[in-house]
């Protein structure tokens, strides 16, 4: 990256090592992740939210290896919804925890809501003094606890809909590439109420790295972004169309050897701090 080829963006060498840590710090947390599971040091995380080491990746991925594909399938969707926050003396999954305990009304487990999603409005009518005491993560942090239900309601209507209603049914692909089943979700996901392109991705990109699915992006997908896009506008310069970008965006990646995930990853965290 010394010579900067066709990357007006970086203008002095204190941007282009900035671009290359961001790089490689998805790149390296994703290997460390990789790991972790390939190991089975996650294997024997607490699935109870209860237990005080809970934390939600090690549950899914524990989840996933005992079986209980819908349940991590399901915890995943949470997590990715209410995100990691900081606000409680350290505990990141703060929110997170005290919503899948149903706020001391019961787990809302995927066994739960499956029965009646409808329940999930009637259940939020009766915490919404605690639920607004709660925060959503960076990335949802435009979210209101008032639509809370709603989302949730419309991904768990959506997967019945479709198929035998199972959400593995709906994720899992045998015959496409992980990179095509991510493809085909990016699309087919956008029932979801109020997730649009972010959430999706992050949906799953997060199923993908924990193996609870094959999938990985093969794109930037850029249209319809907002920071990895403004990144891509400002590293490339101009105003190209986003599906141009995009393609730019990944010959990179394969150029510098990191995935399509970390190149997004560090377009959007790079032009935050310009």
């Amino acid at each position: 990256m010394a010579h900067r080829p066709g990357l007006p963006g970086l203008t002095d060498d204190g941007e282009v090592e900035r671009f290359a840590e961001l790089l490689a710090e998805k790149s390296t947390s994703d290997a460390h992740l990789k790991a972790l599971i390939h190991n089975g040091a996650l294997l024997t995380s607490p699935t109870d939210p209860h237990h005080p080491d809970w934390e939600p990746y090690g549950a899914i991925v524990a989840l996933h290896a005992q079986g209980e594909i819908e349940e991590a399938t399901w915890l995943a969707f949470l997590a990715t919804h209410i995100g990691p926050h900081d606000a409680q003396d350290g505990d990141y999954w703060h929110a997170l925890r005290m919503v899948y305990l149903g706020l001391g009304d019961g787990t809302l487990s995927w066994a739960r809501v499956v029965v009646d999603p409808d329940e999930l409005l009637r259940w939020q009518e009766r915490h919404e003094e605690q639920l607004a005491r709660l925060r959503f993560g960076n990335h949802r942090k435009f979210e209101s606890w008032k639509h809370f239900a709603e989302v949730l309601s419309s991904y768990v209507t959506g997967v019945l809909q479709r198929s035998d209603g199972t959400q593995r049914t709906l994720f899992a692909s045998p015959t496409q590439s992980a990179a095509d089943n991510f493809d085909r979700l990016m699309h087919e996901l956008q029932f979801i109420y109020r997730f649009s392109r972010l959430g999706i991705y992050d949906l799953l990109c997060l199923l993908g790295s924990l193996g609870v699915y094959q999938l990985e992006p093969g794109q930037l997908y850029l249209r319809g972004a907002s920071g990895p896009l403004e990144g891509a506008r400002l590293l490339f310069g101009g105003n190209a169309d986003p599906d141009e970008l995009d393609r730019r965006g990944c010959a990179l990646a394969t150029k510098l050897g990191v995935s399509v995930g970390a190149m997004e990853d560090a377009l959007c965290n790079w032009q935050k701090g310009l």
